[in-house]
């Protein structure tokens, strides 16, 4: 198998290395960065940019420990499965799989305040600012 196809969980230091394949599930729920797999928190490597930050989660049914926040940045969220209590802004909205939410900067919003149902997802922020976001009392 060609060396651009194999699956390789090698430390990026060669800045000359074009990409990174690697798997969201393992690098998100067994990484450092909490579930984050792309932004400028990154070590080094193809993942490592300060355009986007992505991070993939997963729930499951209750109330999550995950406060209200406000940002300086777009973000997007994708509800990949499952189902979520939001609060955005001043509404609550039930997110459901295949829904998906933009939130403008400066927007208070939890896309998790309650999991209904055992619930995955996809969040991205842009451009990658780790200073961004501020949790609200």
């Amino acid at each position: 198998m060609p060396d651009c196809v194999q699956r390789s969980r090698v430390r990026w230091t060669d800045m000359e290395i074009a990409f990174y394949r690697g798997n969201f599930r393992d690098d998100s729920l067994n990484g450092v960065n909490r579930g984050w797999i792309v932004g400028s928190f990154i070590q080094d490597g193809p993942r490592r940019t300060e355009d986007v930050e992505i991070k993939y989660w997963k729930y499951p049914p209750g109330p999550t420990a995950h406060g209200r926040k406000v940002s300086r940045i777009i973000e997007v969220t994708f509800l990949l499965r499952g189902k979520t209590l939001a609060e955005i802004g001043e509404k609550r909205l039930v997110l459901e799989a295949g829904d998906y939410v933009v939130i403008r900067p400066d927007t208070p919003n939890n896309t998790v305040l309650d999991i209904l149902e055992d619930a995955a997802g996809l969040t991205i922020k842009a451009p990658s600012d780790i200073s961004a976001k501020r949790v609200m009392p």
